[in-house]
C-alpha cells in the first residue's frame, strides 16, 4: 500500500555550483636525503578530506625547504613547489626553465651544495594570475653581495603548458632592489575581489611597500612612511607579518637589542584599506622578555584573536575586539619541555592556519612534530592549544607554508567594488570528536567562506542548528548525514558529509548506515521513499529546517510517496523516526 503526503508550503533555496578555490590544500615541507626511517625526506599535508592526511612525500635530488612553498590548483590539486632554487611540479620533475632561480653569489653554494635551498624567512609566496586560470606568479628573494643585501625577484609559471607539465615563462624578473635585505612579504585580496596586494615591509624601519598583481601586471610601489621619533628609537631587526583573515589588520613584528641585553618585541598593528592599500590606526604592542628571540604572531580565522608566542615558550592571546588590548592578554601556554629521542627541543616557532580551521605551529628545526590549536576562534584555554600532538613522518625545518587567505572576497559597495563580482557563499565544515568520555559529541566547525550571514545545519538524526559551529550530541554510535546550508542576500549554499561516529576507544566497529533509499532524485514530481517495513513518525524538511510535510507511518509499509510537483527547487531532507532509529535521507527538487 501506497500512502500519499500533503504538500505545505516551502522556502526558496538557491543552488549554484562554484570553483573551490582550494590553493592551500596541500602542504609540502621537509629536507635532507628521502630516508623515511630516519625521518628525513618531506611530508605532504592534505586537506581534502575532513581534517588532514599526513604522509610522507619523497624530495627530488638536492631539494629541501628553507620555506615551504608550495601551490595547487583551485580544486587542491598539487601544482608545484619551489626551495628557491628550482620549481618541481607535482611529478618532481623540474619544470621547463623552472632551473637557476635566485641567482646571486650564493646561489652555487645554497642550490648545488648542502642543505640544498635558499634559507628564507617568509619571503617566498605563490600568487595565482588573477584572470588566468593556471598561470601563477611566485615571489622570492635573492642574495647579492653579502648577507644584508639582496633583490626581491618574481618568476611566472604557466602549468598549462607542456600538457599540464608547466613551464615558466618569465623568470627572475626584478621586483625590488638591491635592498638592505628585506625578508618579509605577504599578501592579501584586493577589495575588487580579483587582484592581490603584495605587502613588504623594510627591513629596520617602519616603511611598508605595497604592490599591487593584476591579470595584466605589477603595479607599485606604494610606499608609506610610518616611522616616527619613537619608533626610530631602536634599530628593529622585521620578523614576521601578518594580515587578518578579513583583511582588515595587518601586522609587522620586530625585535630589538637595547644593549646587548635587554631585548624586545614590538608588534605593530594597523587597519588595512583594501581598496587604497593605506595603513591607518596605528596599534604598539611592546613585549619585554630577556630571553626574547624568534616571537611569531598570527590571527584566528575569525579574525579576533591574535596569537602570539615569545621566547619560543610562552604563547599569549589577544582579543582584537577588546577595548584595551594590551589588557586582553592571555597566556594560553607554556611550552612542556618535551624533546624528539635525539634531544632536539620542540620549543614554540612560526604559525599557520590551515584550510580545516586550525593554527598549526612548527617547532625549532630537527623535530618531526607540530603544536596544534584546534579551535583558535575561541577565547582563552578554550582555543584547545595541544603540544607536540601531530606527528610527521619526517623532520621539517623552523618555518611554516606561507599562504594568504585564498576564500576571501570583494568589499561589497566599496569604491573599488565595480568588477561585479558578489560575496556568493560557499559551503564548508569539519567535525571532531574531542571528548573520550563523551563520544557522542561532537564539535562541528564552520569552514563556509564568502562573507555568509545565516547557518542551518541538519545532523541526520532530526535535529537541525542554526549556530555558526555548533557542538551537537548524537543518541548512538553510527553514519549521520550532516548537511550544512549557509546563505547571504545574494546566493544560498549546501554542502552534506557522511559522518561516522564512532566510540573512541573501538574505532574499527562498522557500524549500519541507517539511510532511506530515494528515487529518483533529483525528482521533478513523485518521490517514492524505501522504508522496508519500519513504522513511525516520518517528516521533510527544507534547508532551514522547516517542516513541510509530516505523517504517522502506523503499519509496517514497504514504500511511501510524496508528490513534491509543488515544491520549489532546491535541496529537503526526510526523516523516519521509528523506536530504535532514525533513517534519514535528503534529496534534491529539479
Amino acid at each position: 500500500m501506497q500512502k500519499i503526503l500533503p504538500i505545505f508550503a516551502a522556502l526558496t533555496l538557491s543552488i549554484t555550483a562554484f570553483s573551490q578555490h582550494k590553493y592551500d590544500y596541500i602542504w609540502w615541507v621537509g629536507y635532507g636525503s628521502n630516508n623515511p626511517a630516519n625521518h628525513f625526506g618531506g611530508t605532504k599535508f592534505d586537506f581534502n578530506q575532513n581534517d588532514v592526511d599526513v604522509s610522507f612525500y619523497p624530495l627530488p635530488d638536492k631539494f629541501g625547504f628553507g620555506m615551504p612553498c608550495s601551490i595547487s590548483d583551485e580544486n587542491g590539486n598539487l601544482q608545484f613547489s619551489s626551495n628557491g632554487c628550482r620549481i618541481v611540479n607535482f611529478n618532481n620533475e623540474v619544470i621547463e626553465n623552472g632551473d637557476d632561480l635566485s641567482p646571486g653569489i650564493y646561489h652555487d653554494w645554497v642550490c648545488d651544495e648542502s642543505p640544498y635551498y635558499y634559507d628564507a624567512a617568509q619571503d617566498m609566496l605563490i600568487l595565482p594570475r588573477p584572470g588566468h586560470p593556471g598561470r601563477y606568479v611566485y615571489f622570492h628573494p635573492s642574495t647579492e653581495q653579502n648577507i644584508s643585501s639582496g633583490k626581491i625577484l618574481y618568476s611566472e609559471v604557466d602549468m598549462n603548458a607542456n600538457n599540464g607539465q608547466g613551464k615558466v615563462i618569465d623568470k627572475n624578473h626584478l621586483l625590488r632592489g638591491p635592498v638592505t635585505k628585506e625578508g618579509i612579504i605577504n599578501a592579501v585580496k584586493h577589495a575588487n575581489g580579483r587582484d592581490w596586494w603584495v605587502l613588504i615591509p623594510e627591513a629596520e624601519v617602519n616603511i611598508y611597500n605595497f604592490y599591487l598583481l593584476t591579470p595584466d601586471t605589477i603595479m607599485g610601489p606604494l610606499t608609506q612612511n610610518l616611522e616616527d621619533s619613537e619608533a626610530a628609537l631602536y634599530p628593529k631587526a622585521a620578523w614576521n607579518s601578518f594580515v587578518s583573515p578579513d583583511g582588515k589588520k595587518f601586522g609587522h613584528v620586530t625585535l630589538t637589542w637595547v644593549d646587548g641585553v635587554n631585548r624586545f618585541n614590538r608588534i605593530f598593528l594597523y587597519d588595512f584599506d583594501r581598496c587604497t592599500g593605506a595603513l591607518s590606526n596605528r596599534q604598539i604592542l611592546k613585549v619585554d622578555d630577556p630571553e626574547v628571540f624568534a616571537s611569531w604572531a598570527h590571527i584566528s580565522p575569525n579574525s579576533r584573536y591574535m596569537y602570539f608566542q615569545i621566547a619560543q615558550n610562552k604563547l599569549y592571546q589577544y582579543d582584537l575586539q577588546a577595548p584595551d588590548l594590551e589588557a586582553s592578554r592571555l597566556l594560553i601556554a607554556e611550552h612542556d619541555g618535551f624533546t624528539t629521542p635525539l634531544g632536539f627541543s620542540t620549543a614554540f616557532f612560526g604559525m599557520a592556519t590551515a584550510p580545516n580551521g586550525k593554527i598549526y605551529m612548527c617547532t625549532t628545526s630537527g623535530t618531526y612534530y607540530y603544536h596544534t590549536i584546534h579551535s583558535p576562534n575561541k577565547r582563552g584555554t578554550a582555543c584547545d592549544f595541544r603540544q607536540h600532538d601531530l606527528e610527521l613522518p619526517t623532520v621539517s625545518d623552523n618555518l611554516m607554508p606561507l599562504y594568504p587567505n585564498f576564500r576571501l572576497g570583494p568589499v561589497d559597495g566599496s569604491s573599488c567594488d565595480t568588477l561585479g563580482i558578489n560575496n556568493n557563499p560557499v559551503a564548508d565544515f569539519r567535525w571532531e570528536q574531542k571528548d573520550t568520555l563523551s563520544p557522542l559529541i561532537v564539535d562541528f566547525t564552520d569552514l563556509s567562506y564568502f562573507e555568509p550571514e545565516y547557518w542551518s545545519w541538519n545532523f541526520g538524526d532530526g535535529e537541525m542548528s542554526q549556530d555558526t559551529s555548533p557542538v551537537h550530541q548524537f543518541n548512538a554510535p553510527g553514519i549521520y548525514d550532516v548537511c550544512l546550508t549557509v546563505g547571504n542576500a545574494n546566493q544560498t549554499d549546501f554542502i552534506c558529509k557522511d559522518i561516522k561516529i564512532n566510540l573512541l576507544h573501538d574505532k574499527n566497529i562498522n557500524y549500519v548506515f541507517d539511510a532511506l533509499l530515494l528515487s529518483p532524485n533529483p525528482v521533478s514530481d513523485m518521490l517514492h521513499l524505501q522504508i522496508s517495513g519500519n513504522t513511525g513518525k516520518l517528516q521533510i524538511f527544507n534547508a532551514t529546517g522547516q517542516i513541510l510535510s509530516q505523517m504517522t507511518i502506523a503499519e509496517p509499509e514497504e514504500q511511501v510517496s510524496v508528490n513534491v510537483f509543488g515544491y520549489p527547487p532546491g535541496l529537503f531532507f526526510v526523516n523516519l523516526q521509528t523506536q530504535e532509529r532514525v533513517l534519514s535521507g535528503r534529496f534534491i527538487k529539479n
